[in-house]
C-alpha cells in the first residue's frame, strides 16, 4: 500500500491547514493561550503523520521521536542551540511552557488515524503538493511575539550615492 495516499486523510489536511491559519493569522490577531495550544495540538497531530507517510517502516519511531523532540524543544535545555542559531542570523523563537506538554495526548489519536487501513485516492501531484506544503508549514511557524509584520508595506524609498545605472550595473555583477 502506498502510504503517501494517507496524506489525503481529512484529519491530516485539516490539522496542517489549522496549523498554518493559527501560526500566520490567529496568533497575530488574538495572541492568547488558546492559539498557543492550538499550534501544539495541530502540529503534534500532523508532524509524525507526515514523517510516517514518508517512512512507513519507521512509524513507531517517528511518533516516539516526535514525542521526545517536543519534550526537549519545550524545555530550557535547547536554549543554547536557539541562541547560536539566532546569533548567525536565523530567527528562531519558542516559548518554554510546560503546560504545552498536554498537547502530547494527541499523539495516540494521530497514530491511530495513521494506522487505520483507509487510503485516499488523490492524484500523485496533489499528494506531492500536500507533502511539500506540510513540510513548509512546519518550518514556517509564527513570528516571535511583539513582531508585527506588515506585508503590504513595501513602498520604501532607498537612496544611493551613485546613479541608477551604476546600481543596476552592480546588481548585475552579483
Amino acid at each position: 500500500m502506498n502510504t503517501m495516499r494517507k496524506l489525503g486523510n481529512p484529519y491530516f489536511i485539516i490539522s496542517v491547514l489549522l496549523l498554518v491559519l493559527n501560526d500566520w493569522y490567529l496568533k497575530q490577531t488574538f495572541s492568547n493561550a488558546f492559539t498557543g495550544k492550538l499550534s501544539d495540538f495541530a502540529g503534534l497531530f500532523a508532524f509524525p503523520f507526515l514523517l510516517s507517510a514518508l517512512s512507513p517502516r519507521r512509524t513507531v519511531e517517528m511518533y516516539i521521536g516526535t514525542l521526545l523532540l517536543f519534550m526537549v524543544w519545550k524545555s530550557p535545555f535547547v536554549q543554547p542551540l536557539i541562541d547560536a542559531v539566532n546569533h548567525i542570523g536565523l530567527p528562531v523563537h519558542r516559548t518554554v511552557d510546560y503546560s504545552d506538554y498536554m498537547a502530547m495526548v494527541i499523539l495516540p489519536f494521530s497514530y491511530y488515524v495513521f494506522r487505520r487501513p483507509v487510503t485516499y485516492v488523490l492524484k500523485p501531484i496533489l499528494l506531492n503538493f500536500i507533502a511539500i506544503f506540510s513540510a513548509l508549514a512546519f518550518m514556517a511557524t509564527a513570528m516571535p511575539p511583539g513582531e508585527n509584520v506588515n506585508f503590504t508595506d513595501v513602498n520604501k524609498t532607498y537612496t544611493f550615492n551613485f546613479s541608477k545605472r551604476e546600481l543596476v550595473s552592480r546588481l548585475n555583477r552579483l
